[in-house]
């Protein structure tokens, strides 16, 4: 009994020194070999064998959300306008027939009256029969005129007008003036009508047919 007693007693006095001393050397094992791979604590789990049964997925009634978002739509290039020229149509040549019509002639301009120079003879005798006429050409614009008279022997049965060169359109147009448009009408040439024959480039002889 006392063995056992003492042992107790031995060992309750030595077991803080062995606490200490496996303290001591675990700290300095671990100093030296570090902690212990995590990887012993893992467990491996073998794959189970049993086969999954497939569970069907409720269908999902919920109506599509339609998205009120606009896409904005890709900017549009706008190729520019070709321009096409107009086509160009060739008449074809247009041939012109020949006129049948008479060339149309372009009748001279006549001189303004103040530029004609009158001579007018009383070639039937009537009384005042120079003056009348004169009064009836003064208002159409001629401005030089000279009154005369012929010889008795010189008298003509029709009027006459004597013209210049260059001056017959002129000598018309004054029978129109007499009132006398079928009078006689000569070219002057070198004759000698009456006294004055140099102050007129129209020499006219009154006659029968002579209006006063």
């Amino acid at each position: 009994m006392r063995g056992a007693r003492w042992y107790r007693a031995r060992v309750r006095s030595t077991w803080p020194a062995l606490v200490a001393v496996v303290a001591v050397g675990t700290v300095i094992g671990v100093s030296i070999g570090g902690l212990p791979s995590s990887r012993a604590s893992e467990t491996i789990v073998l794959p189970s064998t049993t086969t999954a049964v497939p569970v069907t997925a409720p269908i999902d009634t919920t109506p599509l959300r339609t998205s009120t978002t606009a896409v904005a739509a890709p900017p549009t290039t706008v190729a520019p306008a070709t321009t096409v020229a107009p086509a160009t149509t060739v008449a074809p040549p247009t041939t012109v027939p020949p006129s049948t019509d008479a060339p149309t002639t372009t009748a001279p301009a006549l001189l303004d009256r103040a530029l004609v120079r009158l001579v007018i003879a009383n070639g039937d005798g009537r009384f005042n029969l120079v003056g009348a006429n004169v009064d009836r050409l003064l208002p159409l614009g001629y401005v030089a005129i000279d009154q005369t008279d012929v010889p008795e022997s010189q008298r003509v049965s029709r009027t006459t007008i004597h013209y210049r060169d260059g001056f017959e359109d002129e000598a018309r147009r004054l029978a129109d003036d007499l009132l006398v448009p079928t009078a006689l009408l000569e070219p002057l040439g070198d004759r000698t009508v009456t006294a004055d024959d140099v102050n007129g480039d129209l020499i006219a002889v009154l006659g029968p047919d002579a209006v006063r």
